[in-house]
Parts: C-alpha cells; sequence; structure tokens
C-alpha cells in the first residue's frame, strides 16, 4: 500500500497524470478469466509515451538535471527501465531500482525502490527524487519531490504476512465444495468462481498438473486430487485426512461425459449419514436433459437426509453465450472470442450463476429439479 501524508512545511510536489483508455485491453483481467497482457503493446507504450512525457515534464516545470538526485520507475523489466535510460539519456548511476531483489512488485515498486536503496541516500538531509509509475489503463503518472531523508526507511524483510483480506466475505463462505472434473474447461471455471465467492475448492480430476497450476491461482484454501469419482472411497478418505478448514457443503459434477455409474456411487457414499447437509449439483449438456432428470428425481428420492439436495443444470454451448449491451448497443461477445478466451467461457458465468443459487441457503429449497439454461 502507499499512503501519502500532508505536511505544511514541506516542499510542494510537481506532479502529472495521464491515461488511455483506447489502450484498456492491454492490461486486463475479465470476470472469471485469468488477467493477460499484450507484452508488445505494453513496451511499445512505455518506451514511446512514458519516455516523451518524462521529458515533458521536465521542460514544463523547469527541471534540470542538476535539480534531480535519483529517478526512481515503476520496476516493469530491466529492458524497459534500460530503453527508458536511453531515449532519455539517463545515467544508469541515478536510477534507484529494486529489480533484482524483489521483482516486478507493482503499485508499490517506486516506494519500495526508494527504500531498498535508503543506504545510498542517507549521506544527505534530503534528497531529490523524479518518479515515474505506469501500468494498467494504460496509465502513467510522473512526481518530482524533495524528500527529508530521514523519512525513508529500510526495508525490514519477514516471515510474517498480513492475512486479515483473506477473511471471506463471499455466499459460499465457511464450506467445502467438491468438483468432479475440475481440469475440464468448465470444471476450471466453476472452481474460480467458487473460489470469488470464499468458497474452500476440493478439486478432482485426471490431470494432476493443471489441477495443480488451478490450486496456484485460488485465493482461498484448496485441495487437489488425482483421479475419478470411480475412486470414491479413496476420495473420501483423502477428504477426511485432509483436516479440511469447513465442512463439505456441495458437490459439483462437471465431466465432460456424464456418468450415472460413478455419480450414484459418489450419492451412495455420502447418503449415509441421516443428517448430511450437502447440496449436489450435476452439470451435463442439453441432450441428457431426459437422462439428468430421470437420476436426479432417483437421487432426490433415496435421500435420506431432507437437507441433502439434489439439483442438475442442462446448457447449450451454441446457444448460452455472453451477451452484454453498451449505449452504443454494440455486443461485445464477438470481441471477446477474437481476443482468443476459450470457446468454452461463452456458457460458464450463467452456469455459475445457476450454481451459486443451488448451494446457497436459498437453494434448501430446491432439490429434484433440472434447471435448463440452453437459451
Amino acid at each position: 500500500a502507499i499512503a501519502l501524508q500532508k505536511v505544511k512545511e514541506a516542499e510542494p510536489l510537481r506532479f502529472m497524470s495521464k491515461a488511455d483508455g483506447n489502450s484498456f485491453e492491454a492490461i486486463i483481467q475479465r470476470f472469471n478469466v485469468p488477467a493477460s497482457m499484450d507484452g508488445g503493446k505494453v513496451f511499445d507504450f512505455a518506451i514511446n509515451d512514458v519516455s516523451n512525457d518524462l521529458m515533458t515534464f521536465r521542460n514544463h516545470f523547469q527541471i534540470d538535471e542538476d535539480d534531480i538526485d535519483y529517478y526512481v520507475f515503476h520496476q516493469a523489466q530491466n529492458m524497459i527501465l534500460n530503453t527508458i535510460d536511453d531515449t532519455c539519456g539517463i545515467d544508469r548511476e541515478k536510477e534507484l531500482r529494486s529489480m533484482e531483489q524483489f521483482g516486478n512488485t507493482s503499485g508499490v515498486s517506486v516506494p519500495l525502490s526508494i527504500c531498498a536503496n535508503q543506504h545510498r541516500l542517507t549521506d544527505k538531509e534530503s534528497v531529490r527524487l523524479l518518479c515515474c509509475g505506469f501500468g494498467v489503463g494504460l496509465s502513467w503518472g510522473i512526481v518530482y519531490a524533495n524528500i527529508d531523508t530521514k523519512n525513508i526507511l529500510p526495508v525490514i524483510e519477514t516471515d510474517e504476512c498480513y492475512e486479515e483480506d483473506k477473511t471471506p466475505t463471499g455466499s459460499m463462505k465457511e464450506r467445502t465444495v467438491v468438483v468432479y472434473g475440475a481440469d475440464t474447461p468448465l470444471g476450471e471455471s466453476l472452481c474460480r468462481c467458487l473460489d470469488m465467492q470464499s468458497a474452500n475448492v476440493f478439486m478432482v480430476g485426471k490431470d494432476k498438473q493443471k489441477l495443480r497450476e488451478l490450486q496456484n491461482d485460488m485465493y482461498y484454501e484448496s485441495y487437489v486430487y488425482e483421479g475419478t469419482s470411480e475412486k470414491q472411497e479413496e476420495i473420501m478418505k483423502e477428504i477426511s485426512e485432509a483436516e479440511l478448514a469447513y465442512p463439505i457443503r456441495g458437490v459439483i459434477f462437471a465431466q465432460e461425459t456424464m456418468d450415472n455409474d460413478e455419480i450414484t456411487k459418489v450419492f451412495a457414499q455420502l447418503n449415509e449419514e441421516q443428517e448430511q447437509d450437502i447440496k449436489m449439483v450435476i452439470v451435463a449438456e442439453k441432450n441428457d436433459f431426459d437422462n439428468l432428470q430421470k437420476l436426479v428425481g432417483r437421487l432426490d428420492e433415496d435421500a435420506v437426509s431432507e437437507e441433502f439436495c439434489i439439483n442438475g443444470i442442462t446448457y447449450d454451448k451454441d446457444k448460452l453465450e455472453v451477451i452484454q449491451y453498451v449505449r452504443e448497443g454494440r455486443n461485445w461477445s464477438d470481441e471477446f472470442m477474437i481476443k482468443g478466451c476459450p470457446k468454452e467461457m461463452k456458457r460458464q458465468f450463467h452456469i455459475s450463476f445457476g450454481i451459486r443459487f443451488l448451494l446457497s441457503n436459498a437453494g434448501q429449497f430446491t432439490s429434484g429439479t433440472v434447471m435448463r439454461m440452453e437459451r
């Protein structure tokens, strides 16, 4: 985090702030899709727009080279920083960096670089810095400041971390949800949705590497099991030994092929307790509607506990699209696809909303039904 404090006796800050909204897609994270960056576009932006405005800024405020003790830039990458230096004629010895120690730390890289070089600054009472940050937006800003060196503190490294922001607040908080087929495109998307709603996710799939990669992206606690629902006894043993932070409250089947026998085995394993409070959701393509409806109805009748809810969702991958209209009436789903986003992402937003309802407290009144999401 970056904090600014107003000090009446301090010299005024000279600053400039700019943004180019036309290039918003250069660095972007769409809903429920991993962030992406157009490296070439960002590189061109940094070495052209940022470099040009550094010189414009200096000319505007009549800041001579002798008026600057050090330059401090956002630690994007060494190639970008070197190119900015060369373009603006900056001596490398006058630029403070922390890239080698800490890498790209996003918005805090400028103050971090100042503190990481504290030992180079304390021989003066004050230090004149020209700082520049740039990135998502695209946006960039420049500030010139004269800072009292006694206010520049060294970096303290510790194993302690701030985790209060991890306090679950989403609708799926304080529950574990098991997702079968978590390594499929549909399963991956649903796992991400559940994580965004504060659920702990137990991911079951055949591709362990993909599951591990997905687990690394999870914000809240998650677990991985390599296998299929055929090994339900092993899975339940793994779950019991995992010491879950929260009890299992949801089970989702997101496999590419619906298998009645496997689903029935999982149900039978979970259906042994009289007070079982679990919501099961089976997701399948529309061609499996009749089969799914019969299965859901049968399992619902066999459920020992009234708190055990079994429902299904069917979808048509050719029709269930992400459609959003802006004031001009432009449909951005085509553009969404052109940008290289996976085809499967077109249908999963709506499915995730249906699952969120069926797994929520409000979903306890719904069982034995199949939601048709086929429009």
